[in-house]
């Protein structure tokens, strides 16, 4: 069994990559396990073949020697509800206390949950351990422990565990196997000291040469920003300009302190007032601010002054998408038949204006509606405003949207293409 832990020891820590961990220097544990005996005399009763149940109390504590390894003593207490064999007890107690070593694995060093740049993240770890316990008589034991700490909040790490325990040389034959799992928590007593940082930019060395930075350059990217200022603050310390647009990190944060102040822009957006136009582009090209979206479009037509072809459209104005004028549709012009002097709609009619239906698409489309102009202009005004909204209703009897079309009605109106028939609707029609 010594030279099944020798070797054990000695494979994992040629395995395990030298980490810091969020454990300390020297560590206090407690744990708490459920279970029991699950094989030897200390596992059944005299008559039948009940598991023995309980609990064991865990107190523990190692000192590191070389990341991941360190020495452990482990102190163990508690009790089954069922004796041995040979015992007249009604249940059985085990005492122990056990030398060894623990193992951490996958160690994160970047901080306890609710420290800046830290989180949950702690290590797996597994211990081992020889010593004597009071279980059947005296006994030899070990233990075999595995479980993860969770960083949860310094100096406190919480987790998970399981322990096999096996116990040999009592005064029954046989070994006794005792199984348990439940909840450790591990106690930093002693931080484990900093790590060497040769450009003092506040990343030790082993950490630099995880991330990449130059251990020996306080500033990898030569961007103005320190390495562990752009790691807390989410820019990268191995390129010059993390947004790539055209300004250096350190000019953006001109002060240095991983903010967003009034007079800065931010190294890690592009655009920092999000008008369009990057912040390189705004200071070096357009002359304007990078803080206020307002001067990225100087016309006020929606389209950024750096893909505006035509800067000065009026305010208001339609325009295409590279700020242009936008071409204005020409009108249509139908004429629909009603019946003379009336707001109904003729069978001709009645065919053009289905026609008309199944042309109108998906688009919004714009109606202008009017009648021959004759000298009475509050008839004309009144006719054609009939007959607009027996059009409107027509349209959404024939299952086109009431938001897919507009009806202005202009009465007897003069304009280009008007109709020379009195029992008319001529309309105007703009598609959208």
């Amino acid at each position: 069994m010594k030279g099944w832990l020798v070797a054990f020891t000695l494979t994992v820590a040629t395995a395990a990559l030298p980490a810091r961990a969020d454990s300390g220097r020297l560590n206090l544990h407690s744990d708490f396990g459920l279970g029991g005996a699950v094989a030897g005399p200390g596992s059944f009763q005299r008559a039948g073949d009940e598991r023995s149940i309980g609990g064991l109390v865990g107190l523990g504590l190692d000192y590191e020697l070389v990341p991941p390894i360190a020495i452990e003593t482990l102190f163990m207490a508690g009790g089954f509800t069922k004796a041995f064999p040979t015992s007249d007890r009604t249940g059985s107690s085990l005492v122990g206390i056990s030398f060894g070593a623990r193992f951490r694995f996958l160690d994160d060093d970047l901080g306890y949950l609710g420290e800046h740049g830290g989180n949950a993240r702690g290590n797996l770890y597994a211990s081992a351990h020889i010593g004597l316990y009071s279980f059947d008589s005296i006994q030899y034991g070990f233990d075999f422990t595995v479980g993860y700490e969770l960083s949860v909040h310094r100096p406190v790490s919480v987790g998970p565990m399981v322990r096999l325990l096996t116990l040999v040389g009592g005064s029954n034959e046989g070994a006794d196997v005792v199984l348990l799992a439940g909840v450790s928590a591990s106690l930093e007593a002693i931080p484990r000291p900093a790590g060497d940082d040769t450009d003092h930019d506040g990343l030790d060395d082993d950490d630099e040469r995880r991330r990449g930075t130059n251990p020996r350059e306080a500033d990898t990217d030569t961007d103005g920003l320190s390495d562990r200022l752009e790691v807390d603050y989410d820019t990268d310390p191995l390129v010059a300009d993390t947004d790539t647009d055209g300004l250096a990190d350190g000019f953006e944060d001109q002060n240095g302190n991983g903010l967003l102040d009034l007079d800065e822009t931010d190294p890690r957006n592009l655009d920092t007032d999000e008008g369009g136009i990057s912040d390189g582009d705004e200071l070096m090209s357009t002359r304007t601010d990078p803080r206020d979206r307002r001067d990225d479009d100087s016309d006020s037509d929606g389209v950024p002054n750096d893909a505006d072809s035509c800067a000065n459209t009026p305010s208001g104005s339609p325009v295409d998408h590279a700020g242009c004028p936008a071409r204005q549709a020409e009108p249509e012009i139908a004429q629909i038949a009603f019946v003379a002097g009336r707001s109904r709609i003729s069978p001709e009619g009645e065919a053009a204006l289905t026609i008309l239906a199944r042309s109108m698409g998906s688009g919004r489309t714009r109606i202008r509606a009017y009648v021959l102009r004759t000298t009475n202009g509050t008839a004309d005004a009144a006719l054609s405003s009939r007959r607009a909204e027996v059009l409107a209703t027509w349209f959404v009897e024939h299952d086109v949207p009431r938001e897919r079309f507009s009806i202005e009605s202009l009465g007897g109106d003069e304009v280009e293409g008007r109709t020379t028939d009195p029992n008319a609707l001529t309309l105007q029609i703009v598609r959208d």
